[in-house]
């Protein structure tokens, strides 16, 4: 009686087969693995531009003087401030606040850009009660900002409210 060592070719083919089926079903299993760390890794960008972008509008818009909003509208803001210096002082300054008018998924900041996959961008004026109107008036306490952001086909939209103690005075 003859014995050969080895395997057949027929479960050389079977385990082929099975390591292919199961390299497939692997494969789409990974795949949504690596799209949720590609879109959780997205957000996270995301966010931290929005985040960004209101921190930054609220510290300087933070200074603003008493009647210091020179221009208002609902999507864009000039205001005269009073910015803390190196020596002490006090050093005054016009920010002004606008969709680049040739660009308007892009936002300025005197000129440079804040931020950038902008979809909406809105301001409103607030008053004491918290009464916001798309215009400043001379009793405006409060400066709501709204801006939208995309990127990677994620959208948000990040809504902050920045009380100047100058308008109070």
């Amino acid at each position: 009686m003859r014995r050969d060592a080895g395997f057949t070719l027929l479960e050389l083919i079977l385990v082929i087969a099975l390591v292919g089926i199961l390299s497939v079903l692997g494969s789409l299993g990974l795949s949504g693995v690596f799209q949720g760390y590609f879109l959780a890794e997205g957000n996270a960008e995301l966010t931290q531009k929005g985040q960004l972008a209101l921190m930054r509008l609220t510290k300087d818009l933070s200074y603003t003087v008493k009647s210091g909003i020179t221009a208002g509208t609902d999507t864009a803001i000039t205001v005269s401030v009073h910015i803390p210096d190196t020596a002490g002082g006090m050093s005054s300054e016009t920010i002004s606040v606008e969709l680049d008018p040739g660009n308007a998924t892009r936002l300025l900041l005197n000129d440079d850009l804040l931020a950038d996959g902008v979809t909406s961008f809105r301001l409103r004026y607030c008053n004491a009660m918290l009464s916001c109107t798309a215009a400043p008036s001379t009793d405006t306490r409060a400066i709501e900002i709204t801006l939208g952001l995309t990127s990677q086909g994620i959208t948000e939209s990040f809504t902050t409210r920045v009380a100047p103690p100058g308008l109070a005075e």
